[in-house]
């Protein structure tokens, strides 16, 4: 079975990318998987990561140590032709890119000889920042082919991006907005290797799922790390007015982060502490059981457009939503109206404002018309579009079609 190294930021370490664990899974059935943080930082993960998988395999190499000192000064004294090929690849008119691309040269010498023994046939990188960096580099080294998948603050940040779409064979996106992002004279030159795959979820074999609601008691999660971006503020706001008239509604609170604490604060200046429940950061087992259990009548995500590119993506959390039948309130901000159409599929509101939240949480309240109507056309969205399996054997394609 032939080998590819599959280069991520930190994953397998950290809270983040935990999206690549099914890419692997998947491309696992087909090669053997060698997973390389490029800054392995954080905690191990240690749900689905740990799991045994014969075709996968994890090479968790610092970004810088003694070892790769003395290697690289070796490798400088043999071939000093490559070396000075190396720092081409490297600079550029950015020094705060430049620097963080050079720093990237020990490592790859590295791994490079890493590669000789392990022959793989594929280089692919998730991020086109340092990642696809790390990949182009291991790729003038052995000649072996590279594709990379990029997001959004990656796009934005444009790091060398001339050299890595010009020696990549593909360059993968997430969102159609994502292409959006990138330079017009990139996207123009290279299009015939850009190709726009969504991430997925897993999807269930029934498609025909009926949200139960009970008006006496409405229960809704909102699944986000608890940053400014995300917009917890305006759907506090919302439950707030929604209580004001009478509306009851509770809110589990998935995820952690910087504005923890100002959150709780503001739930109880608010007066609604006993219906916002912090749940804390859950591993990703867990949320799929409490998608699937029933208990939610609605998700809702109220993401805000914070200028620079700081704007969604497609969340994963809501496709999860969705793919449990479970109808979905969010803001047309970033690439959220590719994956929800408003009263089709789910509901969208202008980001900020809280009463457009309330009267979409109120609508599906009131309409069971609209909740089944919404709760059926997501299922259908997710299974069409963003099924895992569907998209992920796309790119197993692309990477049969260039692979050594």
């Amino acid at each position: 079975m032939k080998s590819i190294f599959f280069i991520t930021s930190s994953y397998p370490f950290g809270d983040g990318e935990s999206f690549i664990t099914s890419e692997i899974e998947d491309l696992s059935n087909n090669y053997k998987i060698y997973v390389i943080p490029t800054y392995p930082r954080g905690n191990l993960k240690n749900a689905q990561e740990k799991k045994t998988n014969k075709n996968i395999y994890y090479l968790y190499l610092p970004l810088l140590t003694i070892k790769y000192f003395f290697s690289s000064l070796s490798f400088t004294i043999k071939y000093p032709i490559i070396l000075w090929g190396l720092l081409q690849l490297c600079l550029v008119r950015n020094y705060k890119h430049s620097i963080k691309n050079l720093v990237l040269i020990p490592k790859s010498i590295f791994l490079y000889k890493k590669m000789k023994k392990i022959k793989p046939c594929f280089i692919y990188s998730h991020w086109i920042s340092a990642p696809t960096q790390l990949a182009m580099m291991l790729n003038f080294l052995s000649k072996v082919p590279y594709g990379a998948t990029g997001h959004r603050w990656d796009i934005i940040d444009n790091n060398n991006f001339k050299n890595k779409f010009e020696n990549a064979e593909f360059i993968r996106l997430i969102s159609k907005k994502s292409q959006q992002l990138l330079h017009f004279n990139i996207s123009k030159k290279y299009n015939d290797k850009i190709k726009t795959i969504y991430l997925g979820v897993d999807v269930d074999n029934n498609t025909n799922i009926s949200i139960p609601f009970i008006k006496s008691y409405t229960r809704g999660v909102c699944i986000a790390n608890l940053i400014p971006v995300k917009g917890h503020l305006y759907l506090f706001n919302a439950i707030s007015l929604l209580k004001r008239k009478s509306s009851i509604i509770h809110i589990d609170i998935i995820g952690t982060g910087a504005l923890k604490e100002y959150l709780m604060k503001l739930a109880k200046d608010l007066n609604i502490e006993q219906q916002i429940h912090f749940k804390g950061q859950l591993t990703h087992d867990c949320v799929r059981n409490l998608l699937s259990s029933g208990i939610y009548q609605f998700c809702c995500l109220p993401s805000l457009d914070l200028g620079n590119g700081l704007h969604e993506g497609i969340p994963v959390s809501l496709m999860e939503a969705m793919s449990k039948g479970i109808p979905c309130i969010s803001t047309t901000t970033g690439s959220i109206t590719e994956l929800i159409n408003d009263s089709y599929n789910g509901i969208l509101v202008k980001a900020a404002d809280s009463e457009a939240l309330a009267s979409g949480i109120m609508a599906l309240i009131q309409d069971k018309d609209l909740r089944q109507k919404i709760s059926e056309n997501g299922i259908k969205t997710i299974n069409r579009l963003f099924n895992r399996k569907n998209n992920n054997k796309e790119i197993l394609n692309l990477i049969d079609k260039h692979r050594l």
